[in-house]
């Protein structure tokens, strides 16, 4: 090699070119700052444009979690309420058929009560006539008969023999007790 070439490579190791020293001073320089303008930039973005975007989508969200979560909650009252309302209208309406019931069954014990008393009285005044008739027919005097088989007319309250009256008045009563049980077994 010459020795030229081999003395200038040398040459430009050793002393460096005060010319290209101050630009790439200069653009180490300007790139920092630019660096350092673009990170301050950047965090500056960040905290003053997005977090705060960003904070105010999560508070919507929030918001409207919340709102859904009331609405839930108040359509779960609403419903319960409203179930509670018709529970309570189908016990109400349960009771007063019950009741309805029961009076039903009351009224017609006492119906069949009062046609069993008058169709004992009418028996009964059916067999005071025929024995009465039957006193006639022996040819016992109007007086005997009289004493024998006093005349009775037919009347729905009649008085009856005391076995008869018991008898239908023991009967009434376990036919209002059968309606009491049943009006009670029917509110279980």
């Amino acid at each position: 090699m010459p020795r030229n070439a081999t003395s200038s490579f040398k040459a430009s190791q050793q002393a460096p070119n005060p010319d290209m020293a101050g630009a790439v001073d200069a653009f180490l320089k300007v790139s920092i700052a630019a660096a350092a303008l673009f990170a301050s930039a950047s965090v500056g973005y960040y905290y003053v444009i997005y977090l705060p975007e960003r904070d105010a989508r999560l508070d919507r969200a929030r918001s409207m979690d919340a709102a859904h979560a009331d609405f839930a909650r108040q359509a779960d009252i609403a419903q319960r309420a409203a179930e509670k309302r018709e529970s309570e209208e189908r016990q109400i309406e349960q009771r007063a058929a019950l009741q309805e019931r029961y009076r039903t069954c009351m009224s017609n014990v006492e119906q069949n009560y009062a046609l069993s008393w008058t169709d004992a009285c009418k028996k009964a005044s059916e067999k005071a006539k025929k024995e009465r008739s039957d006193c006639f027919a022996k040819n016992a005097g109007k007086e005997v008969c009289d004493v024998i088989s006093p005349a009775q007319e037919f009347s729905p309250d009649c008085s009856l023999s005391s076995g008869i009256g018991k008898g239908l008045n023991d009967q009434l009563e376990k036919s209002r007790a059968r309606c009491l049980q049943e009006s009670q077994l029917g509110l279980q």
